[in-house]
Protein backbone atom coordinates (compact mmCIF):
# COMPACT_ATOMS: atom_id res chain seq x y z
CA UNK A 1 0.00 0.00 0.00
CA UNK A 2 1.18 3.54 -0.78
CA UNK A 3 0.57 6.88 0.91
CA UNK A 4 -2.10 8.85 -0.97
CA UNK A 5 -0.06 12.04 -0.62
CA UNK A 6 3.69 11.32 -0.90
CA UNK A 7 3.78 7.78 -2.37
CA UNK A 8 5.67 6.26 0.58
CA UNK A 9 5.33 2.44 0.81
CA UNK A 10 3.34 1.56 3.93
CA UNK A 11 2.29 -1.51 5.92
CA UNK A 12 -1.20 -2.61 4.96
CA UNK A 13 -2.58 -1.66 8.39
CA UNK A 14 -1.02 1.84 8.49
CA UNK A 15 -3.39 4.63 9.60
CA UNK A 16 -0.93 7.52 9.14
CA UNK A 17 2.11 7.99 6.91
CA UNK A 18 5.40 8.08 8.88
CA UNK A 19 6.96 10.16 6.09
CA UNK A 20 4.48 13.05 5.65
CA UNK A 21 2.07 12.52 8.58
CA UNK A 22 -1.13 12.43 6.51
CA UNK A 23 -4.01 10.13 7.41
CA UNK A 24 -4.18 7.21 5.02
CA UNK A 25 -7.29 7.08 2.85
CA UNK A 26 -7.84 3.61 1.47
CA UNK A 27 -9.61 3.26 -1.88
CA UNK A 28 -13.12 1.81 -1.68
CA UNK A 29 -12.09 -1.35 -3.57
CA UNK A 30 -9.14 -2.15 -1.29
CA UNK A 31 -9.42 -3.71 2.15
CA UNK A 32 -8.14 -1.25 4.81
CA UNK A 33 -6.97 -4.12 6.97
CA UNK A 34 -4.89 -6.24 4.56
CA UNK A 35 -4.85 -4.22 1.31
CA UNK A 36 -6.49 -6.96 -0.78
CA UNK A 37 -8.32 -5.84 -3.94
CA UNK A 38 -12.04 -6.46 -3.48
CA UNK A 39 -14.99 -6.66 -5.89
CA UNK A 40 -16.92 -3.37 -6.03
CA UNK A 41 -20.04 -4.95 -4.49
CA UNK A 42 -18.16 -6.83 -1.73
CA UNK A 43 -19.41 -6.31 1.85
CA UNK A 44 -16.47 -8.16 3.44
CA UNK A 45 -12.85 -8.72 2.42
CA UNK A 46 -12.44 -12.17 0.79
CA UNK A 47 -8.96 -12.47 2.34
CA UNK A 48 -9.32 -11.41 5.98
CA UNK A 49 -13.08 -10.98 6.44
CA UNK A 50 -12.82 -7.27 7.35
CA UNK A 51 -16.06 -5.30 6.87
CA UNK A 52 -16.15 -2.89 3.96
CA UNK A 53 -18.04 -0.42 6.16
CA UNK A 54 -14.77 0.35 7.95
CA UNK A 55 -13.26 1.79 4.77
CA UNK A 56 -12.80 5.57 4.94
CA UNK A 57 -14.96 7.38 2.40
CA UNK A 58 -13.05 8.64 -0.60
CA UNK A 59 -14.18 11.57 -2.75
CA UNK A 60 -17.60 11.48 -4.39
CA UNK A 61 -18.87 13.09 -7.56
CA UNK A 62 -19.86 16.73 -6.85
CA UNK A 63 -17.55 16.97 -3.80
CA UNK A 64 -15.56 20.17 -3.36
CA UNK A 65 -11.80 19.89 -3.91
CA UNK A 66 -9.65 22.52 -2.18
CA UNK A 67 -6.32 24.12 -3.00
CA UNK A 68 -4.76 22.35 0.03
CA UNK A 69 -5.49 18.90 -1.47
CA UNK A 70 -8.46 18.00 0.72
CA UNK A 71 -12.09 17.52 -0.25
CA UNK A 72 -15.52 17.50 1.35
CA UNK A 73 -19.17 17.01 0.43
CA UNK A 74 -20.31 20.11 2.33
CA UNK A 75 -18.36 23.21 1.36
CA UNK A 76 -15.80 24.38 3.92
CA UNK A 77 -15.99 28.17 3.76
CA UNK A 78 -12.57 28.49 5.43
CA UNK A 79 -10.86 26.89 2.42
CA UNK A 80 -10.39 27.88 -1.23
CA UNK A 81 -12.22 25.68 -3.73
CA UNK A 82 -10.08 24.64 -6.71
CA UNK A 83 -12.61 22.42 -8.45
CA UNK A 84 -15.50 20.00 -8.27
CA UNK A 85 -15.03 16.22 -8.32
CA UNK A 86 -16.52 14.84 -11.55
CA UNK A 87 -14.99 11.36 -11.58
CA UNK A 88 -13.78 8.95 -8.91
CA UNK A 89 -11.58 7.09 -11.39
CA UNK A 90 -8.32 8.09 -13.07
CA UNK A 91 -6.51 6.83 -16.15
CA UNK A 92 -3.69 4.29 -16.11
CA UNK A 93 -1.03 6.94 -16.77
CA UNK A 94 -2.46 9.12 -14.00
CA UNK A 95 -2.45 6.23 -11.52
CA UNK A 96 1.20 5.54 -12.38
CA UNK A 97 1.98 9.04 -11.05
CA UNK A 98 0.07 8.37 -7.82
CA UNK A 99 -3.10 10.32 -8.74
CA UNK A 100 -5.60 7.65 -7.81
CA UNK A 101 -8.58 9.41 -6.23
CA UNK A 102 -10.37 10.93 -9.19
CA UNK A 103 -10.65 13.95 -11.46
CA UNK A 104 -11.91 17.49 -10.96
CA UNK A 105 -12.92 20.31 -13.24
CA UNK A 106 -12.23 23.91 -12.28
CA UNK A 107 -15.05 26.05 -10.94
CA UNK A 108 -14.84 28.34 -13.94
CA UNK A 109 -13.90 28.07 -17.59
CA UNK A 110 -10.36 28.84 -18.69
CA UNK A 111 -11.85 31.56 -20.89
CA UNK A 112 -14.91 32.66 -18.93
CA UNK A 113 -13.64 36.23 -19.35
CA UNK A 114 -11.70 37.58 -22.26
CA UNK A 115 -8.09 36.48 -22.03
CA UNK A 116 -4.95 37.72 -23.70
CA UNK A 117 -3.50 35.66 -26.53
CA UNK A 118 -0.44 36.35 -28.67
CA UNK A 119 0.28 35.17 -32.19
CA UNK A 120 2.45 35.94 -35.21
CA UNK A 121 0.92 38.01 -38.00
CA UNK A 122 2.27 38.56 -41.50
CA UNK A 123 1.98 42.06 -42.95
CA UNK A 124 3.49 44.47 -45.47
CA UNK A 125 4.17 43.95 -49.15
CA UNK A 126 3.22 40.38 -50.13
CA UNK A 127 3.03 39.58 -46.39
CA UNK A 128 6.81 39.30 -46.28
CA UNK A 129 7.15 40.84 -42.82
CA UNK A 130 6.11 39.28 -39.51
CA UNK A 131 5.22 40.69 -36.12
CA UNK A 132 3.75 39.54 -32.80
CA UNK A 133 0.18 40.66 -32.10
CA UNK A 134 -1.62 40.55 -28.74
CA UNK A 135 -5.39 40.65 -28.43
CA UNK A 136 -8.22 39.87 -26.03
CA UNK A 137 -10.60 37.08 -27.01
CA UNK A 138 -13.23 34.76 -25.54
CA UNK A 139 -13.10 32.31 -28.47
CA UNK A 140 -10.00 30.16 -28.37
CA UNK A 141 -8.34 28.45 -31.30
CA UNK A 142 -7.77 24.70 -30.92
CA UNK A 143 -4.46 24.73 -32.78
CA UNK A 144 -2.77 23.75 -35.99
CA UNK A 145 -4.29 22.19 -39.10
CA UNK A 146 -1.60 19.52 -39.25
CA UNK A 147 -1.66 16.06 -37.71
CA UNK A 148 0.14 15.84 -34.38
CA UNK A 149 2.67 13.06 -33.65
CA UNK A 150 2.46 10.48 -30.87
CA UNK A 151 1.18 10.35 -28.17
CA UNK A 152 -1.66 12.19 -29.92
CA UNK A 153 -4.29 9.95 -31.48
CA UNK A 154 -5.78 11.46 -34.61
CA UNK A 155 -9.18 9.99 -35.43
CA UNK A 156 -10.33 9.47 -39.00
CA UNK A 157 -13.65 9.31 -40.80
CA UNK A 158 -13.73 5.51 -40.85
CA UNK A 159 -12.86 5.05 -37.17
CA UNK A 160 -15.46 3.41 -34.95
CA UNK A 161 -17.41 5.73 -32.63
CA UNK A 162 -16.54 3.57 -29.60
CA UNK A 163 -12.85 4.15 -30.27
CA UNK A 164 -13.46 7.88 -29.99
CA UNK A 165 -15.51 7.56 -26.79
CA UNK A 166 -12.69 5.57 -25.16
CA UNK A 167 -10.19 8.41 -25.63
CA UNK A 168 -9.26 9.65 -22.13
CA UNK A 169 -5.68 10.81 -22.69
CA UNK A 170 -6.16 14.53 -22.04
CA UNK A 171 -3.24 14.64 -19.61
CA UNK A 172 -0.89 13.17 -22.23
CA UNK A 173 -2.09 15.47 -25.02
CA UNK A 174 -1.77 18.64 -22.94
CA UNK A 175 1.74 17.73 -21.79
CA UNK A 176 3.04 16.13 -24.99
CA UNK A 177 5.20 19.12 -25.95
CA UNK A 178 3.39 19.35 -29.29
CA UNK A 179 0.69 21.80 -28.14
CA UNK A 180 2.81 24.69 -26.88
CA UNK A 181 2.88 26.99 -29.92
CA UNK A 182 0.98 30.29 -30.02
CA UNK A 183 -1.70 28.70 -32.22
CA UNK A 184 -2.70 26.27 -29.44
CA UNK A 185 -4.73 28.86 -27.53
CA UNK A 186 -6.98 26.34 -25.75
CA UNK A 187 -4.05 24.33 -24.36
CA UNK A 188 -2.09 27.44 -23.37
CA UNK A 189 -5.10 28.95 -21.58
CA UNK A 190 -5.58 25.80 -19.49
CA UNK A 191 -1.89 25.40 -18.65
CA UNK A 192 -1.85 29.05 -17.47
CA UNK A 193 -5.12 28.73 -15.55
CA UNK A 194 -4.64 30.90 -12.44
CA UNK A 195 -6.25 28.63 -9.81
CA UNK A 196 -3.42 26.93 -7.92
CA UNK A 197 -3.34 23.21 -7.16
CA UNK A 198 -1.39 21.48 -4.38
CA UNK A 199 2.09 20.63 -5.67
CA UNK A 200 2.76 16.92 -6.08
CA UNK A 201 -0.81 15.91 -5.28
CA UNK A 202 -2.35 16.56 -8.68
CA UNK A 203 -1.58 16.35 -12.39
CA UNK A 204 -1.96 20.09 -12.87
CA UNK A 205 -4.63 21.46 -15.19
CA UNK A 206 -5.09 19.85 -18.59
CA UNK A 207 -7.60 19.86 -21.47
CA UNK A 208 -9.79 16.73 -21.15
CA UNK A 209 -10.11 14.32 -24.06
CA UNK A 210 -13.54 13.71 -25.58
CA UNK A 211 -14.13 10.51 -23.59
CA UNK A 212 -13.43 12.39 -20.36
CA UNK A 213 -15.98 15.08 -21.27
CA UNK A 214 -18.58 12.35 -21.83
CA UNK A 215 -17.66 10.91 -18.41
CA UNK A 216 -18.27 14.32 -16.80
CA UNK A 217 -21.76 14.60 -18.29
CA UNK A 218 -22.69 11.02 -17.38
CA UNK A 219 -21.35 11.25 -13.82
CA UNK A 220 -23.00 14.59 -13.06
CA UNK A 221 -26.37 13.59 -14.49
CA UNK A 222 -26.23 9.94 -13.41
CA UNK A 223 -27.35 8.90 -16.89
CA UNK A 224 -25.44 7.04 -19.60
CA UNK A 225 -25.36 8.80 -22.95
CA UNK A 226 -26.88 6.73 -25.75
CA UNK A 227 -25.68 7.41 -29.26
CA UNK A 228 -27.80 7.27 -32.38
CA UNK A 229 -25.01 5.75 -34.43
CA UNK A 230 -22.41 3.44 -32.93
CA UNK A 231 -20.85 2.69 -36.30
CA UNK A 232 -18.38 4.87 -38.16
CA UNK A 233 -17.71 8.50 -37.35
CA UNK A 234 -19.62 11.20 -39.15
CA UNK A 235 -19.26 15.00 -39.00
CA UNK A 236 -21.77 14.93 -36.11
CA UNK A 237 -22.28 12.04 -33.69
CA UNK A 238 -25.63 12.68 -31.98
CA UNK A 239 -27.04 11.52 -28.67
CA UNK A 240 -30.36 9.67 -28.65
CA UNK A 241 -31.38 10.59 -25.08
CA UNK A 242 -30.20 14.16 -24.48
CA UNK A 243 -33.34 15.24 -22.62
CA UNK A 244 -32.56 12.79 -19.81
CA UNK A 245 -29.47 14.74 -18.77
CA UNK A 246 -29.76 18.16 -20.44
CA UNK A 247 -31.52 20.03 -17.60
CA UNK A 248 -29.23 18.57 -14.90
CA UNK A 249 -26.14 19.47 -16.94
CA UNK A 250 -27.50 22.97 -17.60
CA UNK A 251 -28.05 23.63 -13.89
CA UNK A 252 -24.67 22.23 -12.86
CA UNK A 253 -22.46 24.00 -15.41
CA UNK A 254 -24.23 27.36 -15.27
CA UNK A 255 -23.97 27.30 -11.45
CA UNK A 256 -20.20 27.01 -11.88
CA UNK A 257 -20.19 29.95 -14.28
CA UNK A 258 -19.59 28.02 -17.50
CA UNK A 259 -21.19 29.18 -20.72
CA UNK A 260 -23.85 26.65 -21.49
CA UNK A 261 -24.92 25.45 -23.97
CA UNK A 262 -21.78 26.17 -25.98
CA UNK A 263 -19.20 23.98 -27.72
CA UNK A 264 -16.87 22.50 -25.08
CA UNK A 265 -13.30 21.97 -26.24
CA UNK A 266 -11.59 18.59 -25.96
CA UNK A 267 -7.93 17.72 -26.53
CA UNK A 268 -8.86 14.92 -28.95
CA UNK A 269 -8.17 15.54 -32.63
CA UNK A 270 -9.82 14.55 -35.88
CA UNK A 271 -8.35 14.44 -39.38
CA UNK A 272 -10.54 15.29 -42.35
CA UNK A 273 -9.46 17.96 -44.83
CA UNK A 274 -6.90 19.19 -42.30
CA UNK A 275 -6.50 18.38 -38.62
CA UNK A 276 -8.76 19.95 -36.02
CA UNK A 277 -10.01 19.58 -32.48
CA UNK A 278 -13.17 17.78 -31.38
CA UNK A 279 -15.89 19.61 -29.44
CA UNK A 280 -18.72 18.33 -27.27
CA UNK A 281 -21.67 20.49 -28.26
CA UNK A 282 -24.92 20.89 -26.33
CA UNK A 283 -27.42 22.24 -28.84
CA UNK A 284 -30.79 23.76 -28.01
CA UNK A 285 -32.95 23.38 -31.10
CA UNK A 286 -35.42 26.17 -30.44
CA UNK A 287 -37.41 25.49 -33.60
CA UNK A 288 -38.87 22.24 -32.33
CA UNK A 289 -38.18 22.47 -28.59
CA UNK A 290 -35.55 19.74 -28.59
CA UNK A 291 -32.09 19.65 -27.05
CA UNK A 292 -29.31 17.49 -28.44
CA UNK A 293 -25.79 16.56 -27.47
CA UNK A 294 -23.39 16.39 -30.39
CA UNK A 295 -19.79 15.31 -30.72
CA UNK A 296 -18.78 17.89 -33.29
CA UNK A 297 -16.14 16.57 -35.67
CA UNK A 298 -15.66 19.82 -37.50
CA UNK A 299 -13.44 19.69 -40.55
CA UNK A 300 -12.94 23.46 -40.49
CA UNK A 301 -9.40 24.58 -39.87
CA UNK A 302 -8.68 26.81 -36.87
CA UNK A 303 -11.78 25.64 -35.01
CA UNK A 304 -12.61 27.92 -32.05
CA UNK A 305 -14.44 27.01 -28.86
CA UNK A 306 -16.24 29.16 -26.31
CA UNK A 307 -15.88 26.90 -23.27
CA UNK A 308 -12.93 24.94 -21.88
CA UNK A 309 -13.10 22.70 -18.80
CA UNK A 310 -9.72 22.73 -17.04
CA UNK A 311 -9.39 19.19 -15.61
CA UNK A 312 -6.93 17.70 -13.12
CA UNK A 313 -6.36 14.24 -11.64
CA UNK A 314 -5.65 13.90 -7.90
Amino acid sequence: MKCNYCGELLPNDAKFCPSCGHKIIVERNHCPQCGTMMPEDALFCPNCGNSVSSVDDGPKVRDYYYTDGTWSTVRDESKTVAGIVVNTKTTEIERSHGWTHGQIIATQSANIDKIEVSYKEKYGFLNMRERMVTKLTDKLKWGTDRMLPSPHKCFFYKDNVKKLLDDRDGYLYTNSGHTIGDEFEIFNAVRKFPVSLPKGKTSGWYVPAIGQLIDVVENIAGVSVKWKDNGYLDILVKSANTKEFYDVSLDFFTALGYRFPWPIASSSSYHHDGGCGICLDFVNLNLDGKEELWINLSNKKNIRCFTVFPMAAF
